[in-house]
This record gives C-alpha cells, sequence and structure tokens, in this order.
C-alpha cells in the first residue's frame, strides 16, 4: 500500500542565539508531579490541575494515559496512542522556540530522540517501578524472588536517572540552540479506520 504522506508536518527549529534561552522544562520537576499523579490514582483521589498549555499538564496527561492503559482501574474511556503525547510535547517544545523569535539555523545537529518520546520511557519506567517497589515490600514473594526483583528494580531506578539526566542535557541544548529539534505530525494507522478494527466498527455502526 502506497503511503500517503499528504497530512505530514515537518518543522525544523535550530537557531542562531547570541545568549542562550533559558530552559522552560525541568524534568526533574515533571517527573515529581508524575509521582503525585501516581499516589493520588492509586488512591482514587482528586487529580491535580495544571493550566492546559503547560508542557506540565502534557506530561501529567501523558503519564495518565499510560497507567490507565496498564491497570485494572480503567474508567473504559478511551485512552490516547502514545504516539498523540509524543507529538504533542514535541510541538510545544517548538511552538515556544518560535514565539521567541529565533532564527532558524539549518546547519545545528539534531538528537535521534525528540524530547516527548523520552518523556514517554519515563512515563513507563516510572510505572515500571511502582510495580517492582510492590513486588519487593509484598510479603507473600520467597526470598529469592524478591532479590531478583530488587535487582530489576536498581536497574530501572539506574534508567530513570540516567534518562533524566540526558532529557535535561538535551531540552537545555535545544532551548540554547545548540541542538536543533524537529516536530513531526502526521496520520498514523491508529487513526485510519482500515487499519483500526475499533474504527472501522464504529464507522458501520454509526452508518446503521
Amino acid at each position: 500500500m502506497p503511503r500517503d504522506f499528504s497530512r505530514l508536518r515537518s518543522c525544523q527549529f535550530a537557531f542562531r542565539v547570541t545568549s542562550g534561552l533559558l530552559s522552560m522544562i525541568n524534568v526533574s520537576t515533571l517527573l515529581q508531579h508524575c509521582d503525585n499523579l501516581q499516589h493520588r490514582l492509586s488512591e482514587c483521589r482528586e487529580l491535580p490541575e495544571f493550566d492546559c498549555n503547560t508542557i506540565d499538564h502534557l506530561v501529567c496527561q501523558q503519564y495518565h494515559d499510560h497507567w490507565k492503559s496498564h491497570t485494572d482501574l480503567d474508567d473504559g474511556k478511551y485512552s490516547r496512542n502514545p504516539q498523540y503525547w509524543i507529538d504533542r510535547i514535541d510541538s510545544w517544545i517548538g511552538d515556544q522556540l518560535l514565539e521567541a523569535g529565533l532564527t532558524p539555523d539549518e546547519s545545528q545537529p539534531l538528537n535521534t530522540e525528540t524530547p516527548g518520546r523520552a518523556f514517554q520511557r519515563l512515563c513507563e519506567l516510572k510505572f515500571e517501578l511502582q510495580r517492582l517497589e510492590q513486588v519487593c515490600d509484598s510479603l507473600d514473594v520467597s526470598a529469592g524472588t524478591r532479590q531478583s526483583f530488587q535487582q530489576r528494580l536498581a536497574v530501572c531506578m539506574l534508567q530513570i536517572d540516567d534518562i533524566t539526566k540526558s532529557l535535561q542535557c538535551l531540552v537545555d541544548a535545544i532551548f540554547c540552540g545548540h541542538i536543533g529539534h524537529r516536530s513531526y505530525q502526521q496520520i498514523h494507522m491508529y487513526n485510519d479506520p482500515q487499519m483500526n478494527t475499533y474504527l472501522r466498527q464504529a464507522e458501520r455502526r454509526m452508518a446503521g
């Protein structure tokens, strides 16, 4: 099947600046928001609210959708595909750079992974961390099993720490103009009724 790139939007941002624009993203603070959200979700408490135009809102919504899709407490509402939040975060960064009036510079290198995708990886690891901690704290597992999961827990914590530091370096470099930023938005297969059974069935129901 030929690929349809008719709705592909590609924007590249790399900047020539005399004094670097301070990064608007504090990765550690955002992860603390996710930890708070995780506790509230586990206790069925009221969720924190952030301005919908902030990175705090986007990252927390990204984690919230990931949490809902991997727990038995899903309320049955539709959770967006992870790529949706990756695109939203990357586009938000691009918008902030444009609003700053910075001049594109095609000579700057691009990173192989965008901040949006790195945040998605952290969402996955944060959720896995919680599950590993639950097993390690459980009284129903053997000493050998607990030791095995403690080792996995240590690796998970190291991954989170490494990605957090690397992501902070990346966003700082982007906002200082040392690394370019490209945001891709396109029709994904999950939005195509021909490729998504749920959407295809929904269209048939609407057609009667």
